[in-house]
């Protein structure tokens, strides 16, 4: 992840960004007031969309790689090892949303 200043993330540090920003979108998207019309609109209309905005698991990997897309210094289309990555974030996001998903349901949480 590189930013304006020059200023690049590289190794725990892009990781701990990476999921947290997964997770936030992930929360955001599936689990938030904000959003509950949208996934209403999209089980009615088209339900495989609706379950894929409900589901931690399945919106953390789109999340995932939607953002590391997002941060990767160069967009490389014919570069296997770019796609590796990209996909390996993505299951590392999916993962991750999940856990933290369900630490708060056993704490309790409530939708935000």
């Amino acid at each position: 992840m590189v930013f304006a200043s020059g200023y690049a993330l590289q190794g725990r540090m892009y990781f701990l960004i990476l999921i947290l920003a997964a997770w936030g979108l992930t929360n955001i998207v599936s689990g938030s007031l904000l959003f509950r019309p949208a996934r209403a609109w999209f089980d009615a209309k088209v339900p495989f969309i609706g379950r894929l905005l409900r589901c931690y698991m399945c919106f953390g990997f789109w999340a995932g790689i939607l953002i590391s897309l997002m941060t990767r210094n160069q967009f490389r289309v014919l570069d296997f090892e770019f796609w590796r990555l990209i996909l390996l974030d993505g299951w590392i996001c999916s993962g991750t949303t999940w856990i933290i998903y369900v630490i708060l349901v056993r704490l309790g949480s409530e939708e935000l």
